[in-house]
């Protein structure tokens, strides 16, 4: 009876060490699946500066790269800008940056970059990509406004 009660006992070990054996093959970590290569040109902007917050100033300058970036200007008139590269806005409508009551009173410095494409709808009784002017436009080009 002694010899049987001890097999028990060793069938039962060894049953909960295959058990723990199991839990532990699945708690592990899938095989990684390869990230996909990216399709960005190395040198596009989104590779380049997507990593940058458009909306939100660094060292009190707002990076322009992109569309985004660009529509957010409006909304700031007495903010400091820099362009890092040319923009293209396909074709989008903005609102003259400063109006009257708050005229644009920051800094644009376009960095020999090139802004295109773009229309600009009347604010206010003004239009252009300035409405009111009292600030600092510097070395930036429009194209095709």
């Amino acid at each position: 009876m002694k010899k049987f009660v001890s097999i028990l006992i060793l069938f039962a070990v060894l049953l909960s060490l295959c058990a723990c054996g199991k839990q532990e093959e699945t708690k592990a970590p899938a095989a990684t699946e390869p990230v996909p290569e990216t399709t960005l040109d190395p040198q596009s902007p989104e590779a380049l500066y997507g990593h940058i917050d458009e909306t939100q100033p660094v060292d009190g300058v707002y990076k322009i790269w992109s569309e985004v970036g660009v529509k957010n200007m409006a909304a700031h008139p007495d903010a400091s800008f820099e362009f890092l590269c040319h923009v293209d806005m396909k074709g989008a409508a903005l609102q003259p940056i400063g109006t009257q009551e708050k005229p644009f009173t920051g800094t644009i410095q376009g960095t020999q970059m090139i802004l295109s494409n773009f229309t600009v709808t009347a604010k206010d009784g003004l239009l252009g990509f300035i409405g009111v002017n009292k600030g600092t436009v510097r070395d930036l080009r429009l194209e095709n406004v």
